[in-house]
């Protein structure tokens, strides 16, 4: 068989393979240092550093997964990986281990059981002799610096539900501060139900807060009695690592709802009665303890005597005394209470109830002036007698 090849052709293949001669011989006439240089050279290009440039988290965290992934990726594609190839660092967990890997190339999915309890896993990558790249390269340089999953198992439960504000109370709301074991989130007023004796239309009105600590607002609503907070199991309150909350709670703190109306009892007379003395007392009694009482929070009502006024005040707790300057005349004297926003029972209940059917003073101070001007007149009249040597009348 006969080859036919165009001038073209030949002079091409003529070029070729007196290329490969030329390099050939090169190649064999190098001196010794020469040819040592070039296999130095060959072994450094195969020696190329293999390294782990990252390992990252796959999954959310924190978590409180049986399992999460890794994700670990080289300076180059590689072969021959396996969860041998891996172990883990762990801080307050028990039981984690490496389960499973996947992946080619430059990068794997390293899977991990979380074990039981709270803490953190870390992946680190061995150099146990068998990870190589493409060219021959081994791995040797271990890498423990990746990032770390913080594992929360425990379940979220509430610390404690204490009172926000002043107890009695008489207000038209009040807040309890809740507390819980770790950050939550997804919590409102659904989450809170209410248990009262007493009162009636209370009611939670609106949640605030965030992390571990909320605060429940409550309209007291109408009457007297009790109020307490629990916290409901209703499936959507969880923590960060998404433990849902499952422990329903009820506070020991409850608050005294106290919105009785604050009276006036009695204005009574501590004196006798009638009476001509300069001054006199009452004594009045309040429903309950009261606080901010003074002069100002009391008036007279009088008939006949003039210049009457109110000129102390003492007492504490639901009586006091309140002394009156009778002034001059007869007539009569009663003490009325006021309502002048200042008088408030412990619970902050104002009194906002006038009282001015007390008990009355009688003031009859013309005849007994008139009595002493008669004694005073017959005892000057009984010794003008005797220094005159008049009989004495008996």
């Amino acid at each position: 068989m006969k080859l036919h090849f165009k001038q073209s052709q030949l002079i091409s293949l003529m070029l070729i393979i007196v290329t490969i001669l030329i390099s050939t011989t090169d190649v064999l006439a190098l001196p010794q240092y020469a040819a040592d240089e070039v296999q130095t050279t060959t072994l450094k290009s195969n020696s190329a550093s293999l390294t782990v440039t990252s390992v990252t988290l796959a999954d959310a965290n924190p978590t409180s997964a049986d399992s999460v992934a890794f994700t670990v990726t080289f300076s180059a594609s590689v072969i021959d990986v396996d969860i041998s190839n891996f172990s883990l660092t762990t801080t307050g967990v028990s039981g984690a281990s490496v389960t499973s890997m996947s992946g080619s190339g430059s990068t794997y999915t390293v899977t991990v059981n979380t074990g039981t309890g709270d803490g953190t896993i870390q992946l680190n990558v061995l150099d146990n002799d068998n990870i190589e790249d493409i060219n021959g390269n081994y791995f040797d340089s271990p890498f423990s610096s990746g990032e770390v999953y913080t594992i929360i198992k425990t379940t979220p439960t509430v610390s404690a539900v204490t009172l926000a504000d002043a107890n009695p109370s008489s207000a038209d709301s009040i807040t309890f501060t809740v507390t819980f074991s770790a950050s939550v989130i997804d919590v409102d007023i659904s989450n809170f139900s209410l248990t009262t004796t007493g009162v009636s239309g209370a009611s939670v009105t609106s949640v605030s807060g965030s992390g571990e600590t909320y605060t429940i607002t409550v309209n007291t609503g109408s009457g007297s009695g009790t109020i307490q907070l629990n916290v409901i199991d209703n499936d959507n309150i969880e923590d960060i690592a998404g433990n849902y909350f499952d422990s329903p709670f009820s506070s020991s703190e409850a608050y005294s709802i106290e919105k009785t109306a604050l009276t006036v009892t009695a204005v009574t007379l501590a004196n006798a009665n009638p009476a001509s003395a300069d001054s006199v007392d009452f004594t009045v009694t309040f429903s309950a303890a009261v606080i901010d009482v003074d002069i100002s929070s009391f008036s007279l009502t009088t008939t006949g005597v003039s210049g009457a006024s109110i000129t102390s005040m003492s007492g504490s707790g639901d009586t006091y005394t309140v002394t009156v300057n009778t002034g001059t005349g007869d007539g009569t004297i009663q003490l009325n209470v006021i309502d002048n926003d200042n008088i408030e029972d412990l619970d902050g209940n104002y009194f906002d109830s006038p009282f001015s059917a007390g008990e009355v003073y009688i003031i009859e101070k013309a005849a007994s002036e008139n009595f002493m001007v008669t004694f005073y007149q017959s005892i000057i009249d009984f010794f003008r007698r005797i220094f005159r040597g008049s009989p004495v009348d008996d």
